[in-house]
């Protein structure tokens, strides 16, 4: 199965999802459970605030059409609600929990989150 993990913006001067980040390395978890892992963002690009602005989230969903169409993925995993509310008229798009917040829980209910998640994405 070929996964597309979608975050929000880039972090200043890190790839999307970036394995240095603490969101990249839970996405790290799911090398595990899929064929193929494909990580980007909304705004695959440095913007200037901390979320971006209208002009920033056209622009980057535009990106991420054609990225969706040229890959093809089998699943679209929006991490949290800016996102998935960005995302959601693309095919195969699916709501998980943001990692960020997944990591302030408690150990148990973090280390259920990717078995968890990984079932939502199959079922999805």
């Amino acid at each position: 199965m070929k996964v597309l993990f979608v975050g929000i913006n880039n972090k200043k001067g890190k790839q999307p999802l970036d394995s240095s980040t603490l969101t990249g390395k839970m996405i790290d978890f799911f090398y595990l459970y899929f064929d193929e892992i494909m990580k980007t963002n909304l705004c695959p690009f440095e913007i200037e605030g901390k979320y971006p602005n209208k002009e920033e989230t056209q622009r980057g969903k535009e990106m991420l059409r054609n990225l969706v169409k040229s890959k093809n993925p089998d699943a679209v995993v929006c991490l949290g609600n800016i996102v998935f509310e960005n995302c959601k008229d693309l095919p195969k798009a699916t709501k998980i929990n943001h990692p960020s917040y997944v990591a302030r829980q408690k150990k148990e209910r973090r280390e259920n989150w990717v078995e968890e998640t990984v079932r939502k994405i199959k079922e999805d």
